[in-house]
């Protein structure tokens, strides 16, 4: 159930009160975070929160903190850490973050709140994975023989036709059945492509939205991770079935 979400404005008084009792030791270190504390003040999730409010249930337990967890990921990516374990222990050894997001220092989300919205806003059923996160996979599952076709050609299609066949469904209104990060695309038109069009930043005359195909880096070893007890008995190089912490990764 959502029960509060925070609003923009209730966000920006929160961090104006808190600025306005700061001591000079912190408006330094603040000014450290400049760029960022901007980037988030101008962020107006209340779109947000009326978009998301379909996908929470009207009874049972509140879930609380939901924008300043959205906001705390946005703070992530923006510093450019990569690990959310690492991120909540950031914050809780610093209250300067914690305040960015939203929160006192003790009134932080914690590290299963953050597993959970992402689950909320991936629209996959667990019901319907295909793989569980304890898989077990082929040494070489990720190995490619690749054959080089020569300066300047490019390696065959592997799937002929696929554009089309694309382009045929989405001009006939029909749904991707995979299409598990829609809810994450609206929301960014939400707090991103529309304000943007509304202060001018991108012009709605003849825009165009285009895909390229381009890879999404995927922060887990090709190799996989060992399982087998092999490495204690001396053998360094078996072929047992490992753990992939992404198995669908190429």
């Amino acid at each position: 159930m959502l029960k509060h979400w925070t609003t923009h404005a209730e966000y920006q008084h929160f961090i104006s009160q808190a600025v306005a009792t700061m001591s000079g030791s912190q408006l330094k270190k603040l000014a450290f975070y400049k760029d960022s504390l901007e980037k988030l003040s101008s962020l107006n999730l209340d779109p947000v929160g009326l978009h998301l409010r379909p996908h929470y249930s009207d009874t049972g337990r509140p879930a609380i903190n939901q924008p300043e967890i959205l906001r705390s990921f946005i703070l992530m990516m923006d510093l450019k850490v990569q690990g959310i374990t690492e991120w909540v222990s950031l914050l809780q050894s610093d209250d300067l973050l914690a305040l960015m997001i939203g929160c006192s220092s003790d009134s932080l989300p914690p590290l299963g709140s953050y597993y959970d919205f992402i689950n909320r806003l991936w629209l996959q059923n667990p019901k319907n994975q295909r793989l569980g996160r304890k898989d077990l996979f082929p040494y070489n599952k990720n190995w490619k023989a690749f054959k080089k076709q020569g300066k300047g050609k490019k390696l065959p299609n592997r799937h002929p036709g696929i554009t089309k066949v694309v382009a045929d469904r989405i001009l006939s209104g029909k749904n991707f059945i995979f299409h598990y990060e829609k809810l994450l695309q609206e929301l960014f038109s939400l707090i991103a492509i529309v304000p943007s069009i509304e202060l001018g930043l991108i012009s709605k005359d003849g825009i165009t939205v285009s895909g390229d195909g381009t890879c999404v880096h995927a922060h887990t070893s090709p190799y996989g991770h060992k399982v087998c007890d092999c490495l204690e008995n001396g053998i360094t190089d078996c072929t047992c079935n490992r753990h992939y912490s992404d198995p669908d990764a190429a």
